[in-house]
């Protein structure tokens, strides 16, 4: 499961620049309101979880590392 900080996920919601999903502060909101919820109902199931408040190179590295293992 991939999951990121709130700030995290608003400032990359925020300057997206190929789509407009989620630009405004009202679907950021909505989207905050069942983030955690959700979140929370997939550790249920014992997932990999992947941190994803750094760049997206390392992300890949990561997904990477645990594919192999």
């Amino acid at each position: 499961m991939l999951t990121a900080s709130k700030e995290n996920l608003r400032h990359r919601l925020t300057s997206r620049t190929k789509n407009n999903f989620a630009r405004t502060q009202d679907v950021q909101e909505w989207i905050f309101s069942w983030k955690d919820w959700f979140e929370n109902e997939v550790k249920k199931f014992n997932p990999v979880i992947i941190v994803n408040n750094h760049d997206i190179d390392n992300v890949v590295n990561e997904i990477i590392q645990i594919g192999k293992s």
